[in-house]
């Protein structure tokens, strides 16, 4: 994988303290609105986020009246998140490398009319931070809607988010909503892709729960979706639904399969249903780092498909939580 490119961006090396690309909305005291925008062509942003701060290597915040398209560009090596999109709109991000990042590689949440596209997120590492008692950190390789509002996520409108991959992920390669029921034409969340997801009781594909812009109370969908190599599931879910459905699905090699969940309340009866999908226990690929031994684990291809009365956070951050398929009420 190529990261340079002819036009770099580099951050200072000082205490953590990487510099960052910012766009943004400001209003001049005479009232005058200018609006952030953000144009990236073939660019290279290198060591530009700030340590534990929660300031992404390029990042749009309050940047709400303008347009923005960041194409074939890499944002990598930083030691906080990689990408940020937060109460803003119009941004197309668009067949760009984003790697070496702690906790989130991308954090989208509270945005409208964007487009991302052909994005590959990975090598999103912990923080290393000793937490008391059970606490944990919240993390993923890329938080869609869900960081800042674990508990139910939050409402996305007008998102096309297609063909991304994330790769060597922390707790989950995505943490993304589904979408409405009987929509075959949805773009939302669709032909993704998750490998390699990892950490303790965790190792999600994709942990998807209910887009709260949509009515989801009778039935819920996700579909087209791709896992492989994977420590825990390759899909998980916690939805209160009555009708949870799930289609175009492909697991590979993952070790604890597919888990779907209704949850958040007593139900008489629900209805769980799973088509068009795919599972393979192994690949071509060993599981053999080079002068390592070779790690052999049993394979499932369903771990369960039930109803619980609790719920989980999309980001849990108490251990007791983990892993997300076991039912736990909700601390």
């Amino acid at each position: 994988m190529l990261l340079s490119r002819d036009i770099k961006i580099q951050g200072e090396d000082v205490d953590g303290w990487g510099g960052q690309v910012l766009a943004t909305d400001i209003f001049e005291t005479d009232g005058t609105w200018r609006k952030g925008s953000l144009m990236f062509d073939h660019v290279q942003v290198y060591n530009c986020s700030q340590k534990d701060a929660y300031h992404s290597g390029m990042r749009w915040e309050g940047a709400m009246g303008g347009y923005s398209r960041v194409s074939n560009s890499t944002v990598h090596s930083g030691l906080d998140w990689g990408v940020m999109i937060w109460d803003s709109n119009n941004v197309e991000l668009l067949s760009n490398t984003i790697v070496g990042f702690r906790a989130i590689g991308m954090n989208l949440d509270k945005f409208r009319n964007c487009t991302i596209d052909g994005n590959f997120i990975g090598d999103v590492k912990g923080r290393g931070i000793e937490f008391i008692d059970m606490t944990v950190d919240k993390e993923a390789c890329v938080a869609y809607s869900s960081y800042r509002t674990p508990t139910t996520g939050t409402p996305s409108y007008d998102i096309t988010f297609t063909n991304n991959i994330a790769a060597g992920c922390i707790f989950a390669g995505f943490v993304a909503p589904g979408h409405e029921c009987d929509d075959v034409n949805q773009v939302s969340f669709r032909d993704n892709i998750a490998h390699s997801a990892g950490g303790p009781d965790t190792g999600y594909g994709l942990y998807t729960y209910a887009n709260p812009a949509h009515n989801v109370q009778k039935c819920f969908e996700v579909s087209h979706f791709t896992a492989y190599k994977t420590t825990a599931s390759c899909a998980v879910s916690f939805v209160n639904t009555l009708d949870h459905r799930a289609h175009h699905f492909t697991c590979i090699d993952g070790e604890l399969g597919m888990s779907f969940s209704t949850g958040g309340s007593e139900k008489d009866e629900v209805v769980m249903s799973l088509t068009d999908s795919a599972f393979y226990g192994e690949t071509k690929s060993e599981d053999c780092p080079q002068g390592g031994d070779c790690s052999c684990v049993k394979k499932t291809a369903f771990v369960n498909f039930q109803n619980m009365n609790d719920d989980k956070d999309l980001h849990p951050t108490m251990a007791s939580s983990l892993p997300i398929y076991l039912s736990l009420i909700h601390i």
